[in-house]
């Protein structure tokens, strides 16, 4: 395990995340193994190119796992709504990501992807897709190459869990977003 990968796993911990390292044939095995782990029985699923993968969903169907796809484009506000409030139920969302960075723990999720974001919100786990080559030491590496690529649209970064605090900082975890991360950060592809 190199340094920066070592320093990601790091802040992951102190962010109250779990950070999982497995080669890309083992995807499919691993996101089930996680399923049954957590005992999720609906998942949610933002489509990236990392998750364009039979097995993957094959896998999920013989494990018994329901699975929430992204919307068709062409669908109508009512479908919309109706697919927000299935993704809302679920028991956990997976997405993968424009990158991450080892500095800050973050991952950068897609732009112009509504189905990403919400995925990666609104279950009360994310489990998240990380190719180790696309782990930046730093945010601005991981924003420069966002820019070289494409440049377009919100940047939008996740970090851990959803944390809050009141008045009286209280800490409050799952109020904004999942209350649970698991990084699944994919060593070859």
């Amino acid at each position: 395990m190199n340094d920066k990968v070592k320093h990601f796993r790091r802040v992951l911990e102190e962010l109250d995340a779990v950070l999982e390292m497995i080669p890309f044939a083992d995807v499919p095995g691993k996101i089930v193994e996680i399923a049954n782990e957590q005992k999720i029985s609906t998942l949610a699923v933002g489509m990236d190119e990392i998750l364009k993968s039979d097995s993957l969903l094959d896998s999920l169907k013989v494990a018994g796992v329901k699975v929430v796809p992204p919307p068709d484009a062409t669908a109508g506000i009512t479908a919309g709504r109706a697919w927000r409030e299935e993704v809302a139920a679920a028991d956990a969302g997976l997405t993968g990501c424009f990158g991450a960075a080892a500095e800050t723990g973050s991952a950068l999720l897609p732009p112009f992807r509504p189905d990403v974001r919400a995925v990666s919100l609104l279950p009360p786990l994310h489990i998240l897709l990380v190719e180790q080559s696309k782990l930046h030491s730093d945010v601005g590496t991981l924003t420069a190459s966002w820019a070289e690529e494409s440049g377009e649209g919100n940047a939008v970064f996740v970090s851990g869990p959803s944390r809050t605090a009141d008045i009286e900082k209280e800490l409050v975890l799952g109020v904004h977003g999942p209350s649970r991360v698991i990084v699944v950060l994919v060593t070859d592809r």
